[in-house]
């Protein structure tokens, strides 16, 4: 979304390669909301937190992250199964 004609303040009109179109999925992010700063209650702009914009590390997913605890990326652990470990799981690895 332009964030320009959110002000009404795009000069490109329809030569504009942003949307001129007020849709909330695809609104800018809130830089205010980031540093904990914002107090608007009818807000335009997304209000994402950055740390629920991490990706989650594949490598992690499939066992191993060289990079450790440095890593950029979300490692999120995950339940083992108990059918697996115990030798066999019948939904498969």
């Amino acid at each position: 979304v332009c964030k320009h004609w959110l002000r009404s303040q795009c000069k490109k009109g329809d030569q504009c390669e942003y949307l001129h179109q007020y849709d909330m999925t695809r609104m800018p992010l809130c830089h205010f909301f980031a540093d904990g700063q914002c107090t608007k209650d009818d807000c335009q702009f997304l209000h994402i937190r950055p740390e629920d914009k991490v990706v989650e590390c594949p490598w992690y997913a499939r066992g191993f992250c060289k990079h450790g605890p440095k890593c950029r990326k979300k490692h999120a652990r995950k339940e083992l199964c108990g059918s697996y470990m115990a030798g066999f799981c019948p939904k498969g690895p």
